[in-house]
């Protein structure tokens, strides 16, 4: 597969300057190196990975769902939510036109 057969890089002199193909190369040799797998059932290849890059995404998922736990816990012990509001007291003004503090 020829990723760009139509590119020339010397238009003066087409043909003179060849790819290497870099990406068929290292292609064929990650299939070499049995450094492909399968996705699934579908047809998609992708790179071996190591159990670390697995456990990465599992180690978020976890930290996620416990940081969501202790939230729920939190809301459901302060519900309603006024509990968490303190009244404040209104200042009554007596007929001196002055307001007195409770």
């Amino acid at each position: 597969m020829t990723w760009s057969p139509l590119i020339e890089f010397d238009p003066d002199k087409p043909g003179t300057v060849v790819s290497y193909c870099p990406f068929e190369k290292e292609w064929k040799k990650l299939s070499e190196l049995n450094a492909l797998d399968e996705a699934g059932r579908s047809n998609i290849v992708t790179l071996k990975s190591s159990n670390i890059e697995y456990f990465i995404p599992k180690a978020f998922t976890v930290l996620f769902g416990g940081i969501l736990l202790v939230l729920v816990v939190v809301v459901i012990s302060n519900w309603p939510p006024t509990k968490l509001v303190q009244p404040v007291p209104v200042p009554t003004s007596s007929p001196s036109g002055q307001v007195k503090q409770p």
